[in-house]
């Protein structure tokens, strides 16, 4: 399952809201945001109703809306311009760094079943960077694909300890791990990701 396939049943479980849904979380989050702006595809997971009951509801809109916000467009660099690879990861870091906040603050602060999940989002917006840094190359470019990998050691380094994560929540909660599908999906797939990243 791709990042966006995960996200996707992820939209479908959580019971998101509509985009009619009144009222806007002021988070220091969307306070700080400097780099882009909001794609309008996201604004129907910001805010909640003023009725909403359940605990988990605003954790549902908070992952919704960085799974939404964690896509980017990525030009491609110069085959041999090795000068523009720092300024490629640190653009990409810049603009998914809303994602990585809200993934976080879930981590700390959600119940068990949002922790898990929002570990795994983490993970995946990493390897987004990732991933995205290296389709910016031209396949053939030699030069520039072995200059950007260092660049990218943090990253993958952070997805795999997201990884871990994942399976540190489920040991800790095992109702949780099994609260449904996508959680089940996120806690099998999560070792095998992280056994992939050691073995690079």
């Amino acid at each position: 399952m791709t990042r966006i396939e995960f996200a996707a049943t992820l939209a479908i479980v959580v019971s998101i809201a509509s985009p009619a849904v009144a009222g806007t979380l002021a988070t220091g989050h969307d306070r700080d945001r400097d780099v882009r702006a909001r794609p309008p595809s996201c604004e129907q997971f910001v805010g909640e109703p003023r009725d909403a009951i359940s605990v988990m509801f605003r954790w549902d809109q908070q992952l919704s809306l960085a799974a939404c916000e964690a896509t980017i467009e990525v030009p491609r660099i110069e085959p041999g311009d090795v000068r523009a690879l720092p300024g490629l990861v640190s653009h990409l870091e810049r603009t998914l760094a809303a994602s990585i906040s809200l993934y976080r603050d879930a981590m700390s602060f959600a119940p068990p079943e949002a922790r898990i999940l929002a570990a795994y989002g983490l993970a995946s917006v990493h390897l987004e960077i990732v991933v995205r840094a290296r389709a910016a190359l031209a396949p053939d470019d030699t030069r520039s694909r072995c200059a950007l990998e260092p660049l990218l050691d943090d990253d993958l380094r952070a997805a795999t300890a997201a990884f871990d994560e994942v399976g540190f929540l489920a040991e800790d909660f095992p109702k949780a791990a099994h609260a449904n599908e996508v959680v089940e999906f996120a806690v099998a797939s999560a070792a095998g990701q992280a056994r992939l990243l050691r073995n690079r």
